[in-house]
């Protein structure tokens, strides 16, 4: 072995690759004892449950621009959550998340996520082991016209706080579970806010109208890095995130209080210029 090095262990069981926390040994060790947790595989929906799920929504000339994330809880002591479908490579289908129809997935692939082929989908690639918790995320432009129903697709068994972040501030939504909560600010932007306890099936849309006054032209800008110790401050400006994931995104729910704890990152989002 040489001296520095990280060491771990990794099976395969039932298709699904398990493996140990990396070590590293102490000098002189001979040998290391690698404990490789392997669980049984459940594809039960109603296994995982998302406990908040917020909508970021900018609304410009003819479309409007979703960031979606969810925080996905799996419920089980014993079992590992996976849908059960494989890529052609191997890698398990552990996640699939939907995106409206006519919609435009903009979410690259990234590692752990890919676009699905017929483009319909986010394709999310890390089975939850028991009692396990993720953020997960997609993003996607629709094209609405004011005042006609726009249905987002859950994806999930939704059991928590539901939110949809509006910009500008001149539009306005309506939809019977979606009171309005005020403005807010995050990362330097205001939001008018929308939601509450909800609790929908995976089939189940969230369904609501817009109108009011885009923004003129499609979004553009740089991504402001929010800090997560003060979500209202926007620490730097930065690129365009090369992947929407769910660690990049948790201070969205974090600033909203719809999580406790664990989930230390930073926030990319989008600016838009008013033209």
């Amino acid at each position: 072995r040489e001296d520095g090095l990280a060491y771990f262990a990794s099976v395969t069981y039932g298709g699904y690759p398990f493996a140990s926390a990396p070590r590293i040994p102490q000098e002189g060790t001979a040998a290391l004892t690698l404990d490789i947790p392997v669980y049984e595989v459940t594809n039960v929906p109603t296994t995982v449950v998302a406990s908040a799920w917020v909508n970021q929504i900018t609304a410009y000339e003819g479309g409007i621009e979703v960031a979606s994330v969810w925080q996905v809880q799996n419920q089980s002591d014993t079992l590992m959550y996976s849908s059960g479908e494989f890529l052609s490579d191997g890698r398990p289908v552990a996640f699939r998340l939907p995106i409206p129809d006519g919609a435009t997935l903009l979410t690259p692939d990234s590692p752990t996520a890919l676009v699905a082929d017929d483009g319909r989908s986010l394709i999310d690639t890390q089975p939850l082991p028991p009692r396990g918790q993720k953020l997960m995320s997609v993003r996607y432009t629709l094209p609405y016209t004011p005042g006609a129903p726009i249905a987002l697709p859950t994806g999930l068994t939704i059991g928590g706080t539901v939110r949809v972040l509006l910009t500008p501030l001149e539009m306005r939504l309506a939809g019977d579970l979606l009171p309005a909560l005020g403005e807010e600010a995050v990362g330097g932007e205001f939001y008018k806010t929308y939601g509450g306890q909800l609790a929908l099936a995976a089939d189940q849309p969230l369904t609501f109208t817009l109108d009011g006054q885009p923004l003129v032209g499609a979004p553009q800008g740089e991504a402001a890095v929010v800090n997560p110790a003060n979500p209202a401050v926007a620490t730097e400006t930065a690129q365009p995130p090369a992947a929407v994931t769910g660690d990049v995104l948790a201070p969205v729910l974090a600033a909203f209080g719809l999580v406790v704890g664990g989930f230390a990152a930073f926030l990319m989002l989008r600016r838009p210029q008013r033209h």
